[in-house]
């Protein structure tokens, strides 16, 4: 149990790095789209609409993934909880109740 939430858990992290990187490119795409200046041509400005619109599905992407990760993550992570619990009250029933009634 322990092994997937590990393996969820990295698999969420190297998704939140790429949700940032996209994130960074979006941000740097929409940076130079906002100093344009009037004499450009209408090709390079559908190519800059496209590939803005490419990182933002990229971007949308990327992040259905780490929202994704993230929930399996969490579900691996309470599922690893609740076992802990369980042999932790299995434990506790042995050397309480069970070890004593052998002795006696």
């Amino acid at each position: 149990v322990m092994k997937t939430y590990h393996m969820y858990h990295a698999e969420s992290i190297s998704a939140e790095s790429k949700l940032k990187e996209a994130e960074k490119q979006e941000e740097k795409q929409i940076g130079r789209s906002g100093d344009t200046v009037f004499h450009i041509i209408l090709e390079e400005r559908h190519q800059r609409r496209s590939s803005v619109k490419k990182i933002e599905k990229m971007k949308e992407k990327r992040q259905a993934k780490y929202s994704e990760n993230k929930l399996k993550s969490i579900k691996a992570r309470n599922e690893y909880l609740l076992t802990l619990e369980a042999t932790n009250a299995s434990v506790f029933k042995y050397y309480i109740h069970d070890l004593s009634d052998l002795i006696d």
